[in-house]
């Protein structure tokens, strides 16, 4: 991390300030120190540029952690090398089973209808090995990537990885350890929030996002993209922990659309890139797409801004 980043963090335990004690740095970054509050004198450590800001000590987190690493295992995709991961999300050789050239288009087309991330603060929730993070930065964003899982493989541990691939050529973002329910971040800190892929496997959607809609700042943006919902008919599937332990939620499209509102959203819904292509700009295509997530569900990509 770099000390910049304390301007914007406050402690998860009471809300206090913090303040920053090196240890280790190098000519990127700090790579190991502590993270002192103020108030309450609870210590956060900073391992390996990581700034780890929760103590995890829900069960159903804990399981989910523990169950990445272990699909990922199984799944014969945790040792690959540092150019597999730099290549993501379009690998030369997809060894996953995993659309990802679906979720990369998925991705690149919210970020094309924001209407800048150049110079803006961008919060990655739920960034995993952090490609999102890197293309966002390559973008001129500063970008803070957030995930509880700091697994070297398939955690945030690879965001050094995405770093230090080119030193030449640094598109540096921030990585903090935390969980996405209890965001350590000062109120009306952030320009932008993303989730691409992630909220969905929260248990408590509502809590996310209203803990989201704090550290928003008034006019900022929501962006929400390859997060499967449910329609109408559907049926929710809300605390069903896979065989691993990861949570896949499949939240209705009508509870994303209440919440967003209910927090002071004004919400535009995009069709899913990946099945419309160059259709997006027409209302009438719009206007459909929403039907149909209404009544069938699909696959949710739209971008919110706080009123």
């Amino acid at each position: 991390m770099r000390k910049e980043l304390v301007e914007s963090l406050q402690c998860s335990e009471c809300g206090g300030s913090l303040r920053l004690s090196i240890t280790k740095k190098d000519k990127i970054e700090i790579r190991e120190g502590t993270l002192i509050c103020k108030e309450c004198g609870h210590v956060w450590p900073i391992i390996n540029g990581m700034a780890y800001l929760s103590e995890a000590k829900d069960k159903l987190l804990l399981a989910e952690l523990d169950g990445w690493v272990e699909y990922s295992k199984k799944s014969g995709w945790y040792d690959v090398d540092d150019n597999y991961l730099w290549s993501l999300p379009y690998p030369d050789d997809n060894i996953e089973s995993f659309n990802w050239e679906r979720h990369a288009c998925d991705f690149e087309f919210l970020v094309d209808r924001l209407p800048t991330v150049d110079g803006l603060t961008v919060l990655d929730l739920g960034a995993g090995r952090c490609w999102s993070s890197r293309i966002l930065a390559e973008c001129g964003a500063n970008v803070i990537a957030v995930d509880a899982l700091d697994d070297a493989k398939v955690g945030l541990g690879a965001g050094d990885v995405m770093i230090r691939h080119e030193p030449s050529n640094i598109k540096y973002f921030e990585r903090v350890v935390a969980d996405v329910v209890k965001l350590p971040f000062k109120d009306e800190s952030m320009d932008i929030i993303i989730f691409s892929g992630a909220l969905h496997h929260v248990n408590d959607l509502y809590g996310v996002m209203e803990d989201c809609t704090r550290v928003l700042k008034k006019g900022g943006f929501l962006g929400l993209t390859n997060e499967p919902c449910t329609g109408m008919f559907g049926r929710e599937l809300i605390g069903k922990p896979n065989e691993f332990g990861i949570n896949e939620h499949n939240y209705r499209y009508a509870r994303y659309m209440d919440y967003l509102q209910h927090f002071g959203y004004k919400t535009v819904d995009y069709p899913e890139p990946y099945a419309w292509h160059d259709k997006v700009d027409d209302g009438i295509v719009q206007w459909y797409d929403h039907l149909v997530k209404q009544f069938k569900g699909g696959v949710l990509v739209s971008v919110s801004q706080k009123l």
